[in-house]
């Protein structure tokens, strides 16, 4: 049946060419509506340029955001059994996907042995060498509507995706979990890539692994207070 609208809008989140698999036919498909929507919304400032390239004839930027009320109570969190974990805590909330450097967690996880490391989200996939890293707790799915009471148990947030060997997806990616993390009052370490330089965060960016261990610990020493920041 024909669908009757008077405008059409197409939400562009990623740079889809930098997706495995990404293919002549999906490259069609996408040129195909970008050439015939009204009006094409773009998560990050870099798809402008990409949609634009692609057929669109009308674009505006429409960054990712959060509710900030799911997180105005995380200090609350009685109602939920929450586990205990030892140590400063550091977490990663989100896919586990092949642009996640798991070296990186590894790395982290051997070189402070005395910070724990929740990891929320769905892995298929489980890399053998944490079975041999007490340290990392694999936590799997956690429900959205707990979440935010998650985060209260860490300490700082991590993202640690590898911008080196996937430059033309991560580069135009606006990460949902910044805004989170810092919601929740975390501070966070994240690989540097363009798009997240954009936002000019509070986050510390950083370009290695070595960088990224050491800045977790420096960030841990000074907040060995336990007040969390409020950014919002």
């Amino acid at each position: 049946a024909a669908i009757n609208y008077k405008a059409s809008a197409f939400r562009l989140a990623d740079n889809t060419s930098g997706f495995a698999g990404y293919s002549r036919s999906a490259k069609s498909v996408e040129e195909r509506i970008l050439g015939q929507v009204d009006m094409v919304f773009t998560a990050s400032h870099g798809l402008r340029e990409y949609a634009l390239l692609n057929g669109d004839k009308e674009v505006k930027h429409l960054a990712n955001g959060i509710d900030l009320e799911r997180f105005s109570n995380v200090d609350d969190c009685t109602d939920l059994d929450l586990p205990k974990f030892p140590g400063p805590v550091a977490v990663y909330v989100g896919a586990f996907s092949y642009w996640f450097d798991h070296q990186t967690v590894i790395q982290l996880a051997e070189q402070r042995p005395d910070v724990t490391i929740l990891l929320i989200g769905p892995m298929e996939t489980v890399l053998p060498e944490y079975a041999r890293l007490p340290n990392v707790r694999l936590i799997g799915i956690v429900p959205a509507e707990s979440m935010p009471a998650y985060l209260t148990l860490a300490d700082i947030g991590l993202i640690p995706f590898n911008v080196q060997k996937y430059p033309r997806l991560l580069n135009d990616v606006n990460p949902l979990k910044i805004y989170e993390y810092m919601a929740a009052g975390l501070p966070v370490v994240s690989f540097r890539w363009t798009e997240i330089e954009r936002l000019n965060s509070p986050a510390k960016l950083v370009d290695s692994r070595e960088e990224f261990v050491n800045a977790v610990s420096t960030i841990l020493h000074h907040g060995a207070s336990g007040e969390r920041e409020r950014y919002f």
